[in-house]
């Protein structure tokens, strides 16, 4: 198995979150990017994105999905289809205000 290093990775992700066999890396800026890991052991990006929301304080994988948090309650669902792509399903601006830890617990 060949794996994978680099200097040239992008900084400062501040989360990185695994859903399904893809890996979505978000950066409080909006930065994303979305890849995968090959069978060679290398990691493949599928999407690379600068309009991610800014200020995502949870991300979490709920199943195939994805749950966005922001503590002054904005949230969005959403997924990552067979092409490697995010797809937002839903947006809310209702949520409870300050959640600190969010866990997903089952699908």
């Amino acid at each position: 198995m060949q794996t994978q290093s680099s200097d040239t990775f992008t900084q400062g992700w501040t989360q990185i979150v695994s859903v399904g066999d893809n890996l979505l890396f978000y950066r409080a800026d909006s930065l994303s990017a979305i890849g995968h890991i090959d069978e060679s052991g290398l990691l493949v990006q599928t999407q690379s994105s600068d309009t991610f929301t800014q200020g995502w304080t949870q991300i979490v994988s709920v199943g195939d999905n994805l749950l966005f948090y922001r503590a002054d309650g904005l949230s969005a669902i959403g997924h990552i289809d067979e092409s490697g792509l995010f797809v937002q399903t839903q947006s809310s601006d209702t949520f409870t205000q300050g959640w600190t830890q969010i866990v997903s617990v089952g699908e």
